[in-house]
């Protein structure tokens, strides 16, 4: 049973990757802010429970790599610091700096919850500080059109893309996302380049 279900998850993630992309303009910065993220750890080219945890106790990410959950496929593709906001009642952020993902998500046919949301991150900046609350403000949440954020609200079977905006406290640091509280997450090690 477990064969058939890789089997299948391996295959949504090809035809998703073969019908789908991302502009680059979801993940981009203007020239006139050259903000943009250097990743710092590296991780195996398929997000994998086998992998050793981290310090944190979650697995290593990386962008762009599908991670299976459940019977779904999230790929955080890429993300950036403090683009400038295109909703016309955009705020500056609260925490200090917003950190916006560029994602897609797969249901599988058991889901009904898409985990990949605001809700689910953790951010632990440079101070040692952990985020926990906090990381979805009203300023993140009016930051974008509501178009083109990643829907909180699918349904089995389902697929989406869009942006998530983190409220943060500084642009280095730890992204931890916990689809399940009970079982280690996924981490990606990040810093601004400088």
């Amino acid at each position: 049973m477990r064969t058939g279900s890789l089997f299948t998850a391996a295959l949504l993630v090809l035809l998703t990757a073969s019908a789908c992309t991302v502009a680059p303009s979801d993940v981009s910065v203007p020239a006139e802010q050259p903000i943009a993220i250097a990743p710092l750890n590296t991780a195996p080219e398929q997000a994998s429970d086998a992998a050793p945890l981290t310090a944190y106790g979650n697995h290593p990410a990386s962008f762009g790599v599908p991670i299976d959950f459940e019977d779904s496929v999230a790929v955080v593709d890429g993300a950036v610091f403090d683009p400038p906001c295109t909703e016309d009642s955009s705020r500056a952020p609260e925490n200090g700096h917003f950190l916006v993902l560029s994602t897609t998500v797969d249901l599988g046919q058991h889901d009904g919850v898409n985990a990949l949301n605001s809700f689910g991150f953790k951010w632990i900046g440079s101070d040692g500080a952990t985020m926990s609350a906090g990381l979805y403000t009203n300023a993140a949440r009016f930051c974008f059109p509501l178009g083109e954020i990643l829907p909180a609200a699918m349904g089995p079977g389902q697929h989406g893309s869009g942006k998530i905006v983190l409220d943060v406290n500084s642009t280095s640091g730890t992204l931890m996302w916990l689809p399940d509280a009970t079982q280690p997450g996924y981490e990606w090690a990040i810093a601004s380049a400088q």
